[in-house]
């Protein structure tokens, strides 16, 4: 016998649909992050240096690395803005969802516009996501085993677990994608010319 879900937009399926965001919105920004991670580090070769240059050298990685950069980056910020919709009570991304939202438009426009401004927050991301991914999922893990052993409801539970999993969304969106441009530059680029 199978069971079937109520639909989405029923009152008696919040849990289910936070679950479900919430599951759609780690996938989502993981597979951004990883597609980047092994494109970047596996399968594109970076170019070779002609010559002395202090920026990306001429090629197929150089010309991808900012398109799939910015395409990675509107994925995410598509997933973080759904599940901050699907984990509100009126359906409705919060203004101040809204307004990060576009604080971060407005932040990878100029940087891509002035690659200048890119440069030490990329550094401070590469450095950081390690320390902070680590301190993020210790702490997601502690939640999930207070949650769990809470007498919650299952539709409190839930709303519990999406509240972590946004965090965890904005941290990919900022540090693991900043980082991720880090390490992708870094791969290719002379950053010394002697």
């Amino acid at each position: 016998m199978t069971q079937s879900l109520p639909p989405s937009d029923s009152p008696a399926a919040p849990h289910a649909r936070l679950r479900r965001a919430l599951v759609i919105s780690y996938a989502a920004s993981g597979s951004s992050l990883a597609v980047l991670w092994v494109l970047f580090g596996l399968i594109i070769p970076p170019g070779s240096p002609d010559g002395c240059t202090t920026g990306l050298y001429e090629g197929t990685y150089a010309d991808l690395l900012v398109p799939l950069h910015l395409l990675a980056f509107a994925v995410m910020a598509a997933a973080t803005g759904w599940l901050a919709r699907e984990r509100s009570p009126e359906r409705r991304v919060g203004r101040g969802t809204v307004l990060a939202l576009c604080l971060c438009c407005a932040y990878v426009l100029a940087a891509s516009a002035f690659h200048i401004l890119a440069g030490w927050p990329a550094i401070v991301a590469l450095l950081g996501v390690g320390p902070l991914a680590f301190t993020f999922v210790v702490g997601a893990l502690i939640h999930t085993v207070i949650t769990r052993r809470a007498p919650l409801t299952a539709d409190e539970r839930w709303r519990r677990h999406a509240l972590v999993g946004q965090a965890g969304v904005w941290l990919g969106l900022t540090f693991g994608l900043l980082a991720t441009f880090a390490a992708s530059y870094v791969n290719n680029a002379g950053l010394f010319c002697f």
